[in-house]
């Protein structure tokens, strides 16, 4: 008896160890997809600061220049959330699995504990990464906003400018944040009530 439960221990650690490598794959996989399009923000910016002109007043040519800025930040934007809802997917999903090594082998759950701690840091490691990644595509859509501006507004108009652009970035950031807490509010809303379908 006692070297069949051995047997299965030694089973369950090789089945837990082989989760562990398989959710740190894919949770690794999550910034690798978009590693090739972080090269576009360096090349981005030197896009905007080689081909803008002075002029002292709104020309095509540099609004054009920035509305491509706003497209490729718009697009990065829609990227970086596509992989932050995968992230929150692996994460829930380790979540779970953990929530069933506690309820199913509480008596054993200690020694994988270390595991799923380690998941959970990757984890907050790839959020960190794509977040730095929306604040550099973030800040490459500044600099080109303050550029245009500085090129094509008139000197004494300048500060302001910069001010009101200022201005509307700190609301969209703020917008950002206040749709990600009602987003956060709702899962938390929705989790409970499938649990009591379940139940």
């Amino acid at each position: 008896m006692l070297y069949v439960s051995e047997f299965s221990f030694a089973k369950f650690k090789e089945d837990v160890e082989k989760d562990k490598i398989e959710f740190i794959a894919k949770l690794n996989k999550v910034f690798a997809d978009i590693q090739s399009q972080l090269l576009a923000i360096p090349a981005a910016l030197i896009l905007i600061g080689s081909q803008m002109e002075y002029l002292g007043r709104w020309g095509t040519k540099n609004l054009l220049i920035v509305l491509g800025a706003f497209a490729f930040a718009l697009l990065m934007d829609l990227l970086i959330r596509n992989q932050h809802h995968t992230l929150t997917a692996l994460g829930s999903e380790i979540r779970r699995e953990w929530g069933l090594i506690e309820g199913r082998h509480a008596a054993v759950a200690s020694e994988f504990q270390s595991s799923y701690e380690t998941l959970a840091r990757r984890e907050r490691h790839q959020k960190l990464l794509l977040g730095t990644v929306s604040a550099l595509v973030a800040g490459s859509l500044s600099i080109s906003v303050i550029q245009l501006l500085r090129y094509s507004v008139p000197q004494p108009l300048v500060i302001p400018s910069l001010l009101a652009g200022l201005l509307a970035g700190v609301a969209m950031v703020a917008g950002q944040g206040a749709h990600k807490r009602l987003q956060r509010r709702a899962t938390a809303r929705a989790a409970p009530r499938a649990a009591d379908r379940a139940g």
